[in-house]
């Protein structure tokens, strides 16, 4: 099983690099990433060359964004994730588990969602998201088969 990583930007000059240089370890690791811009008005595109393998430009919207990357992926289990960095150490243990489960039957799951060096009530929130088990915001690492998003219709066509 290979996995496509959809990352939907807007002027995120400033961490995409980040983000996508931890990512590398996946790419080494045959994952393909897929950068899907809205707009931006900075570097955003020019930072991520050479990181990832598709960069693609739509309409602004997060629900936009991840629907045009899921039409160009080339695989069968996709996660959508935001330009969040700092997960260096934790990429390849959490495709290994990603890996797990869609052997179990999974479809569907997501990421912990967790801040770091930020004000303490966005790091309450984040517990608070942590602690509702089986809810995803989408603001965390969402994964998907491609036979459920398609049954489900994909996102929702909202700006």
């Amino acid at each position: 099983m290979r996995l496509s990583i959809v990352i939907p930007t807007r002027n995120e000059d400033e961490t995409l690099p980040l983000l996508l240089a931890d990512l590398q370890c996946l790419r080494a690791d045959d994952a393909e990433i897929i950068v899907v811009d809205g707009g931006s008005r900075d570097a955003t595109l020019a930072g991520a060359e050479g990181l990832a393998d598709q960069l693609l430009t739509s309409e602004p919207g997060r629900a936009r964004q991840l629907d045009a990357g899921a039409a160009a992926v080339r695989t069968t289990c996709w996660c959508f994730c935001m330009p969040t960095p700092g997960c260096r150490r934790e990429p390849r243990r959490r495709w290994r588990n990603l890996r797990k489960l869609t052997r179990t039957g999974a479809f569907s799951g997501c990421a912990w969602l967790g801040v770091r060096g930020c004000c303490r009530w966005l790091r309450a929130a984040c517990g608070g998201v942590r602690g509702s088990r089986g809810i995803a915001t989408g603001d965390q690492g969402l994964f998907v088969t491609r036979e459920l998003f398609a049954a489900v219709g994909g996102y929702p066509a909202q700006p």
